[in-house]
């Protein structure tokens, strides 16, 4: 066992880290983490079990987010190149639904992946552990989620069912590992498969543009201080419109103070969080006026006059934070 509950790497693991993925950064803040069955997470204060109900799916894996855990931060694109989004049929559109909750779907990507494989402890099958910050996987989910790249983003929990078109659902690393390895080319070419009731949820703050991987339930404000997002808090309850985001897709209102991540979230399609003076300069919306996501807009402290909160937020909003 290493340092932080971690096991000792086996020799195909090593090998398929040395063929496939870059080495680590120490100056990188390190990436979400998902701890499969059988291993213990890093960080286990901030881990938080989550389970599935199918075979494929990774069964009582652990999301434990390191502190700074960001899949990738930082290349501004400006408000231009991730306006648009994708919609949620857009994103349907790019994987095939099977039985219990699953979601399977192809990615390219080019040598050396940048991920790190593990297998899982309590069935047969190899799912991503990692997916490493500066890396080729990590450069893919920039280009697909923030940049409007036709593909789909790959995931923390993913199990890789193919290899280039070869099967290995219910493989052990060894063998993955293996067609890893032999793969011709510049690039290869995963099938993986997701389950999309149960596993984690890739979170982005906008216009920050960080993402980091979370269960789902964890409150919002934890994300967004893991994540390093900037959010302002100007009560204890939500009412004053300070922390407030919009869904990209919904455009319905996210109290960050308050809201959990949502259990029934569809994780085929990232959560996008809009803070409201992006929200006004890319889309027109104030968020004001939107509907809040559970309904309800709780009141103000007494004596407290909550439009006139609201509209000094909404002109800061207009003018700029």
């Amino acid at each position: 066992i290493m340092a932080g509950g971690l096991r000792a790497a086996s020799s195909t693991q090593l090998a398929f880290a040395t063929q496939v993925c870059p080495p680590a950064l120490t100056a990188a803040p390190a990436a979400a983490v998902v701890a499969l069955p059988g291993t213990a997470a890093p960080h286990a204060a901030c881990a938080v079990a989550a389970t599935g109900p199918s075979a494929l799916a990774a069964a009582g894996v652990v999301v434990a987010l390191a502190l700074g855990g960001i899949a990738r931060r930082g290349r501004r694109r400006g408000a231009a190149a991730v306006a648009r989004g994708v919609s949620r049929k857009e994103w349907n559109d790019r994987v095939k639904r099977i039985q219990d909750y699953r979601a399977v779907f192809d990615v390219t990507i080019p040598k050396p992946l940048g991920v790190t494989p593990r297998n899982f402890q309590n069935r047969p099958g190899v799912g991503i552990a990692q997916i490493k910050p500066d890396g080729n996987t990590a450069d893919l989910n920039t280009r697909v989620i923030l940049e409007g790249f036709e593909s789909m983003f790959v995931l923390e929990g993913d199990e890789v069912i193919a290899v280039d078109g070869i099967d290995c659902e219910g493989k052990n690393l060894d063998y993955v590992g293996a067609l890893v390895k032999s793969a011709t080319g510049d690039s290869i070419t995963l099938t993986l498969c997701r389950n999309y009731q149960k596993g984690p949820v890739k979170v982005v703050w906008l216009p920050g543009e960080e993402m980091i991987t979370m269960n789902r339930g964890s409150l919002l404000r934890t994300c967004a201080e893991t994540a390093g997002a900037e959010v302002r808090y100007s009560c204890k309850d939500g009412w004053c419109s300070s922390c407030w985001h919009t869904e990209d897709t919904s455009d319905l209102v996210h109290r960050i103070c308050k809201f959990n991540i949502p259990k029934d979230w569809d994780n085929v399609k990232p959560l996008m969080l809009l803070r409201a003076d992006f929200a006004f300069k890319t889309k027109g919306l104030l968020v004001k006026n939107l509907m809040q996501a559970d309904g309800w807009l709780p009141p103000p402290p007494v004596g407290v006059d909550a439009n006139r909160v609201r509209k000094d937020m909404e002109e800061a909003n207009v003018t700029g934070m």
